[in-house]
């Protein structure tokens, strides 16, 4: 295996870093509400991933990243604890799932099916 592709891979690992930190102040956000420093730590770890994953060329991982942190800007200037209900922490949780999915198909240097990445990053 060439340096290159041993960076990409040590990145992928690097990542679930990243899954456990969201994951843990997504649940925190389900019982605070929209708090913002939750908000704020939760919009960094997703910047970092969607950066880092663009820079690796893993393009679906960044992509869902991108997205789960355009969801938590949305969170964090309405500044409304309303929207933060189950339903909405489920679905961003959802996407951590998904981004850990994807990133199992990078680890086996996989391409991912864009019909895959429809139905399960879309929603």
């Amino acid at each position: 295996m060439d340096t290159h592709q041993q960076v990409r891979l040590d990145f992928l690992e690097e990542a679930e870093e990243y899954f456990n930190s969201l994951e843990s102040l997504l649940l925190d956000l389900d019982v605070q509400g929209a708090e913002p420093s939750l908000l704020d730590t939760a919009m960094r770890s997703a910047h970092s991933l969607k950066g880092g994953a663009a820079m690796m060329r893993f393009v679906p991982l960044s992509q869902i990243a991108h997205r789960l942190e355009d969801f938590l800007k949305i969170l964090r200037v309405r500044q409304d604890n309303s929207l933060v209900n189950k339903e909405v922490t489920t679905l961003l949780l959802q996407g951590v799932d998904c981004m850990r999915a994807v990133k199992q198909i990078h680890q086996q240097q996989d391409s991912v099916d864009e019909n895959w990445l429809t139905q399960n990053a879309e929603p």
